[in-house]
């Protein structure tokens, strides 16, 4: 997306609502909105700073715990939402499996490939170690899941990145848990190493959740 485009939509939200911070993954260098990067809501950080731009300081607290509630980590992964060697060219051949995949199991209704697709458009997310958590807004999802896509050759995610993961996250609620354990993921070049190397739905869906469970994996 040209920078100009970024600027420009940026400049309509501010028109008509007021913006306390941009969250993505790539900084529009806005003067006026302080900038999160996912980075920094995978490690953590980012609630920090988030109290700091609204000025929270007493009931710190009950800001973290409202976007952490806990998740049942068996519920999100599920075999049937596992892809494991299916070929792709496209990067929205992806998203667009993926999402259909949520769709017709009845995890998120059909605005939620939309969602998934404005987020693409206004910062792509990829990650680092050629993961991507494409995802769309919690209001349109149904019951929370995780659908991910191991694939046999990594497809362009943006001008310069390639995805060999892909986890669409279907989340009714923002979960400091479910992106903690993420970005710990990002960190384990082991474990990325060892989900590429299965082919079997069930194994793949045991690794994450012993690792998700802080257990020692395979």
């Amino acid at each position: 997306m040209a920078d100009e485009d970024v600027e420009s939509q940026i400049r309509k939200i501010k028109k008509g609502k007021k913006v306390a911070a941009i969250v993505g993954t790539v900084n529009p260098e806005d003067e006026e909105i302080p900038f999160i990067s996912i980075e920094e809501i995978l490690n953590g950080s980012a609630f920090n700073k988030m109290r700091q731009i609204m000025g929270l300081t007493k009931g710190a607290g009950a800001f973290e715990n409202a976007i952490s509630e806990d998740f049942s980590f068996a519920d999100l992964f599920n075999e049937d939402l596992i892809v494991v060697g299916r070929d792709f060219h496209f990067k929205n051949d992806v998203i667009d499996y993926l999402g259909e995949l949520l769709i017709n199991k009845n995890y998120v209704n059909e605005k939620f490939l939309l969602d998934v697709y404005k987020r693409e458009v206004f910062s792509p997310t990829i990650l680092r170690n050629k993961i991507a958590i494409p995802h769309g807004m919690p209001e349109n999802v149904i019951k929370s899941a995780i659908a991910l896509a191991i694939l046999p050759r990594p497809v362009k995610w943006d001008r310069e990145q390639e995805a060999e993961i892909v986890l669409m996250l279907a989340l009714k609620e923002d979960s400091i848990k479910v992106f903690k354990r993420l970005y710990a993921l990002l960190q384990d070049k082991q474990l990325v190493g060892k989900v590429k190397s299965l082919k079997d739905p069930n194994l793949i869906k045991k690794v994450f959740l012993e690792w998700f469970l802080g257990a020692d994996c395979l």
